[in-house]
Parts: structure tokens; C-alpha cells; sequence
């Protein structure tokens, strides 16, 4: 009887330990996710990642992947912004030549 009960204690104590360990899983998705890791990054960390050295590993690349964004997207900005305001002058521009046209051609 007593071997029963040191089993179902040992099975018990797995289980928790167990659930434990999906819920510290979980919780590393969720924040990975809210990193925009994408999910065959997260399954690739959780594959690979044996201790805390591996994960700083991963989240280093994740930010050298994030600083490339950045800076891709300033010079997307740069080139939209400089677009819009080569946009505007020539628009200004045709405005006022529109307006000198109109001018000349009321004098005439």
C-alpha cells in the first residue's frame, strides 16, 4: 500500500512539474510573440535554446534584425517624405505658372 501512495505522490509530483513547464512555455511564447518573433522562430528557440545563454544568443539576432528594420524604414520615410515634398513644390509651382499664364493672357 505504502508503494501505491510513493508512486501516485511520484506521478502527482510529475504532473505539476509537467503542467509547470507548459505554463513557463506558454508564457515564453506569449512574450516572444509580443517581440515579433515569428512562430517558426519561437519553435526553432524552443528547439534550440538549452539554457539562458542560448536565449540571449536569439534575442541579440532578434535585435540586430530590428535595428536593420529601422533603419529601412527611415530611409523608406526619407524617400516618401522627400516625394511628397518634391510633390508639393512642383505643384506650387505649376500653381504659380498657372496664375502668371492666367494674368497674361486677362492683359492681353
Amino acid at each position: 500500500m505504502e508503494s501505491a501512495y510513493i508512486l501516485c505522490e511520484m506521478f502527482a509530483g510529475n504532473l505539476l512539474n509537467h503542467l509547470w513547464r507548459n505554463y513557463e512555455i506558454a508564457r515564453a511564447i506569449k512574450i516572444l510573440r509580443s517581440f515579433d518573433f515569428t512562430l517558426a522562430e519561437i519553435e526553432d528557440i524552443l528547439d534550440k535554446c538549452r539554457d539562458e545563454s542560448d536565449m540571449i544568443k536569439q534575442l541579440h539576432a532578434k535585435l540586430i534584425e530590428i535595428q536593420g528594420k529601422i533603419h529601412r524604414y527611415q530611409d523608406i520615410f526619407l524617400s516618401i517624405e522627400l516625394i511628397i515634398q518634391n510633390e508639393k513644390e512642383s505643384a506650387m509651382k505649376s500653381k504659380q505658372t498657372f496664375e502668371i499664364e492666367k494674368k497674361l493672357s486677362k492683359q492681353c
